[in-house]
């Protein structure tokens, strides 16, 4: 599928505006930044075999460690590896809607089988 860097970015705005508030409103404290794949130290760091099999990652601490050890957090979507998941702009639109949630649900204290169990 072939996606224009401002067409993403438009749907990245669109799956932020889509989630419920009482979740959204803690992206306010954890931006979401779009990059093209995942970098060599990302990939070493978390021992991929490939870089076009992430779609996205939480940097940082959880919501409830920030008292215990603050600093800076942030999403990151991998734009490449998320188009490549995706057949057309609907489904292009759900992947990065759940990509973010996933994301997000980790700040928030979420496990990945947690996450995954209710299909994020």
């Amino acid at each position: 599928m072939d996606t224009s860097i401002n067409e993403f970015d438009q749907l990245v705005v669109e799956a932020i505006e889509s989630i419920a508030f009482e979740f959204r409103k803690h992206l306010s404290d954890v931006p979401v930044i779009v990059e093209q794949l995942p970098n060599e130290e990302i990939c070493q760091k978390l021992h991929l075999k490939s870089k076009y099999h992430l779609l996205g990652l939480f940097q940082g601490v959880p919501i409830q460690h920030q008292k215990l050890s603050g600093g800076p957090s942030q999403i990151t979507l991998y734009r490449q590896n998320i188009i490549a998941q995706s057949a057309n702009r609907q489904a292009l639109a759900h992947q990065i809607r759940k990509v973010i949630i996933h994301e997000l649900g980790h700040y928030l204290g979420f496990s990945e089988q947690q996450l995954r169990d209710h299909h994020y």
